[in-house]
């Protein structure tokens, strides 16, 4: 049975997204993306970004492009032997999801009516 478009999609993003936000940890020598000195000036605001990129390319329900790239970063939470902080790191993923989710339904939205 062939793997309906939508899901390979939301697949192939979210490998994406997880390769990005471990390039993003790599890159400033850091175990989870938001500890780095760029997170705020470049690495968020770029996501966002793709994010953006993402879900105008998704057209529709393109508010998922938001959310699978920003829960990419709940990969490297996991990799820490102490998880105790792990509901907080859940919660914070959250919140960074939602400004993610409503640029990419607005630029789904955009792409949409351009057609």
């Amino acid at each position: 049975m062939p793997v309906p478009r939508r899901i390979a999609t939301l697949i192939l993003l979210s490998a994406i997204a997880i390769a990005y936000w471990c390039f993003v940890a790599r890159a400033d020598h850091v175990d989870e993306p938001w500890d780095g000195a760029r997170y705020w000036a470049l690495w968020y605001p770029l996501s966002l970004a793709l994010s953006a990129a993402a879900g105008a390319v998704l057209r529709r329900r393109g508010w998922i492009a938001g959310a699978a790239i920003t829960f990419g970063q709940i990969p490297l939470l996991l990799r820490n032997d102490d998880l105790s902080l792990l509901p907080l790191g859940l919660g914070l993923i959250a919140l960074l999801a939602l400004p993610a989710i409503a640029v990419s339904e607005i630029a789904s939205r955009l792409r949409s009516r351009m057609r």
